[in-house]
């Protein structure tokens, strides 16, 4: 799958930013009840399609950027918090940034079948739970990292 990627400076940090717009994906987001975080998806593909994205940022550092279609849904944000530590302020600063920014073709690999194995490779954050959410009404914050959460709370 073809994808876009766009350089972002926020501050001192040097991040590259995946943008897609969730109506485009055929992906959904939204707080529920105040605490359950519903990722919605049209079928299969788009699952596997989040799960690609997921792996991209545990395998390039990339923040990928989930943009909500209208005020009922919430953007998502993944991010692996240790390499770029990112709080809801920062994470403003790139939503005004990005279309500005030229961003760059990128061919994401897709997932495109059902295999456990992946899982082993993130074995460590099933367990030692370093996988933590922070969502509301209008954002939610994936972060991969137990380290990256210190940040984020901070």
């Amino acid at each position: 799958m073809i994808i876009e990627r766009t350089e972002v400076k926020v501050g001192t940090l040097q991040l590259t930013v995946v943008h897609l717009k969730q109506k485009d994906i055929g992906i959904t987001v939204r707080e529920e009840l105040g605490h359950f975080l519903l990722i919605d998806a049209n079928d299969s593909p788009e699952m596997f399609l989040m799960s690609s994205l997921f792996k991209h940022v545990n395998d390039t550092n990339d923040v990928v950027f989930l943009q909500r279609e209208n005020q009922f849904n919430a953007d998502l944000v993944i991010f692996n918090g240790a390499v770029n530590p990112l709080g809801r302020k920062m994470i403003k600063e790139i939503k005004s940034i990005i279309n500005h920014n030229k961003p760059r073709k990128f061919e994401l690999a897709v997932i495109r079948n059902h295999d456990e194995a992946i899982w082993d490779k993130w074995e460590s954050w099933k367990y030692e739970k370093q996988l933590k959410i922070h969502a509301d009404s209008h954002l939610a914050m994936l972060n991969t990292s137990k380290l990256g959460f210190e940040f984020v709370d901070a």
